[in-house]
């Protein structure tokens, strides 16, 4: 049953104002194109639920439009055509951004409250062990994790402890953290994202491919974090084989969530690549008769351990690999066309 809250008759639509500044260009006979674009948007009234005193209204919970968040970067486009000679031709395309993402504002006079706390992933031993923090002047996607100090004397995993005031180390390690000894670690909002289009073009043939790419960002590999609990779970449930590798056998904090299961998420992958061969068909009654071939996913570089980087990247929780993420297939598709 969804819990009870108190009606809200101010409660209102979320209001986002943006300004955006673009200069366009052409050079070298309109061979090189391309906008470069300044941005800034802020996204005000912000809904969300409250915690209120009872002493005031009728239930612990309001809904209310509270929070502020500023986006702000700049993305440039580039049209370009290296090549122009004869029956050879080659254009390409680039869209490369760069985005700044900061809550400005979670609490007003009225609804006041230092941090949010979002992401309680869960396992064994970390029940309201949170992954993230919406906080101000921090990102959406904050981590706000333990930091993984190494291995005891006993092969077990250590954290580091904070004081609860200051937040800062203390110098000693523990093997039991609690939430005071967590601090922000990384954050899911990538700095830079990029598309690369291509079309080669020679005589009948025609090649064209996309390349993606997200750069400077971490993801919370909490699956691999999962199934790496050899302790707990060897014997019953499914460990990575690479954990008899590289984990203590006698580690039973091996799962712990923390930056340790913080990796880097930057990816460039070539999302699509197609040939295709115009036939000629003089003398027919066929025209403009084409065969091709297309390959999905063809291949992505990247650093990340999971079983794929692209995961979901919205919504107040991004960075998130927790057993969701269903990879990619890749995909080979066949196909003639031709008209009468």
């Amino acid at each position: 049953m969804a819990a009870l809250r108190n009606a809200n008759p101010d409660l209102r639509w979320e209001r986002t104002g943006m300004l955006n500044l673009g200069l366009d260009f052409a050079i070298l006979d309109n061979r090189l194109s391309g906008t470069l674009e300044y941005y800034t948007k802020n996204t005000t009234d912000l809904i969300y639920d409250y915690a209120v005193s009872t002493t005031k209204y009728l239930y612990s919970s309001l809904t209310a439009n509270v929070g502020e968040i500023n986006n702000r970067g700049v993305e440039l486009t580039l049209n370009f055509a290296p090549l122009r000679t004869g029956s050879l031709r080659w254009n390409t395309d680039i869209v490369a951004s760069h985005n700044r993402n900061e809550v400005t504002r979670i609490s007003n006079q009225e609804f006041s409250t230092a941090y949010i706390d979002l992401a309680n992933l869960g396992g064994a031993g970390q029940s309201n062990a949170f992954q993230q923090r919406l906080m101000e002047g921090a990102p959406i996607g904050q981590f706000y994790t333990w930091e993984w100090a190494g291995y005891n004397e006993d092969g077990i995993s250590t954290f580091y402890e904070r004081d609860a005031q200051s937040g800062e180390r203390t110098g000693n390690t523990t093997i039991t953290p609690v939430n005071k000894d967590r601090t922000a670690t990384g954050t899911a909002q990538p700095r830079y994202t990029l598309g690369w289009n291509n079309s080669l073009q020679y005589r009948g043939f025609a090649l064209t491919g996309m390349f993606q790419g997200v750069f400077g960002h971490q993801i919370m590999n909490a699956t691999r974090a999962r199934h790496s609990n050899v302790v707990g779970n060897a014997g019953q449930k499914n460990v990575l084989a690479s954990v008899f590798e590289t984990e203590k056998m006698t580690d039973i904090n091996a799962h712990y969530l923390s930056d340790r299961y913080l990796e880097k998420g930057d990816y460039l992958r070539l999302a699509y690549l197609t040939l295709a061969y115009q036939i000629p068909t003089n003398g027919t009654s066929i025209k403009n008769l084409r065969v091709y071939a297309t390959v999905n996913n063809v291949f992505t570089l990247t650093g990340y351990k999971g079983i794929d980087p692209e995961v979901d990247l919205g919504g107040l929780m991004p960075g998130i690999d927790n057993r969701q993420t269903y990879p990619r297939t890749r995909t080979w598709m066949f196909g003639l066309n031709f008209n009468l």
